[in-house]
């Protein structure tokens, strides 16, 4: 059974959350806190970092909650979460050398 995903905090590379969790006043107040010393005309990427693990210590969670305190507070989510590195596949592993580039130092003896 293919269950239906929420398409904003997929995109953001978040893990869907229930649509009504709602932030408590204390929640809500830390979020304002933290964003008080960031400036949404010019935020940098380890500023969306910082954010988003300051969010995490505070025990607050992607939410349609959350997003609606970001965007009071002139923030989007979405750029938030982008500029984090949020969502993004890690990079791929380094290209393996193939077997006629690596050196011959290497012997072997077969005994019959």
């Amino acid at each position: 059974m293919i269950s239906s995903v929420n398409s904003s905090a997929m995109q953001a590379g978040m893990p869907p959350r229930p649509e009504g969790q709602a932030l408590s006043d204390t929640q809500k107040e830390s979020v304002s806190d933290i964003l008080s010393s960031y400036d949404p005309e010019n935020l940098s990427s380890e500023d969306a970092a910082s954010i988003v693990e300051q969010f995490k210590e505070a025990g607050i969670e992607p939410s349609k909650s959350l997003n609606s305190a970001l965007s009071s507070a002139g923030f989007e989510g979405k750029n938030i979460a982008e500029l984090a590195g949020m969502g993004k596949p890690p990079p791929p592993p380094p290209p393996q050398q193939e077997a006629s580039n690596l050196p011959d130092n290497s012997t072997f003896s077969i005994t019959v």
